[in-house]
């Protein structure tokens, strides 16, 4: 199948939804990055208002070799750091990095990651810093992953936006509008940053990840690989 993009431009926060039934029973992970105090703030902010099953020290191997046993075995995955395009680093500012780009990431293979949300700069770009480019390192990424949310500028670490985007989570809306009205909750200015989301499109009988809320949890998995994919994005 021919692949194909669609980009969805957000100006202003979406509104919040209504509360939903209980979520079924799913997992969650977060995954800090090392020597970065800001990074355990913000990863125990979202993780705390679960009932959760992985909590770590973000290290390579969890995104790529060792997966199966790290992100890859959750629902929903959560780290926070440092990145650059296409990038994280799990040891400070500098070292350790993780390329989603060059071939060894995979998420959903075989497992279950269905939502990687990852708070940091830079690491999901846009058309205003890529051009159609945008697509382009992500196709091997996603391999039954629904969406990969985070940030197409400059981050911010102040310990409220993920806290808030549980509770949007929680109180019924989607990952995507979540997202947006957690990093606008807290808005001054330009920070805490625009946010980015790649997420697998409608095609088949697969309705797109648009839709996907964690109450209730009922989702369908996209094709693996993908034929479709689409942007949402904020500047």
């Amino acid at each position: 199948m021919t692949r194909t993009s669609l980009i969805t431009i957000l100006l202003a926060a979406f509104s919040l939804g209504a509360a939903l039934p209980a979520a079924l029973a799913i997992s969650e992970g977060a995954y800090a990055c090392r020597e970065e105090q800001g990074a355990i703030d913000e990863c125990w902010g979202f993780l705390h208002n679960f009932t959760y099953e992985q909590y770590y020290y973000a290290i390579p191997s969890q995104f790529t070799t060792n997966d199966h046993n790290r992100i890859d075995t959750m629902d929903v995955a959560f780290f926070s750091g440092h990145g650059g395009h296409g990038s994280i680093t799990t040891l400070r500012n500098c070292c350790d990095s993780v390329n989603f780009w060059n071939g060894t990431v995979t998420f959903g293979d075989d497992y279950n990651l269905e939502h990687m949300i990852v708070d940091a700069c830079q690491v999901v770009p846009g058309p205003p810093d890529v051009g159609d480019a945008w697509d382009d390192g992500w196709w091997g990424v996603f391999r039954g992953l629904h969406a990969f949310y985070g940030f197409r500028t400059d981050g911010w670490w102040n310990g409220t936006v993920e806290d808030n985007f549980a509770h949007y989570l929680l109180a019924g809306q989607t990952f995507i509008t979540a997202w947006i009205n957690a990093a606008n909750s807290v808005r001054d200015g330009v920070y805490p940053g625009y946010i980015g989301v790649v997420y697998a499109s409608p095609q088949g009988s697969y309705s797109g990840a648009q839709g996907n809320t964690y109450t209730p949890y009922v989702h369908t998995d996209p094709p693996s690989p993908l034929g479709r994919m689409s942007m949402t994005w904020q500047y």
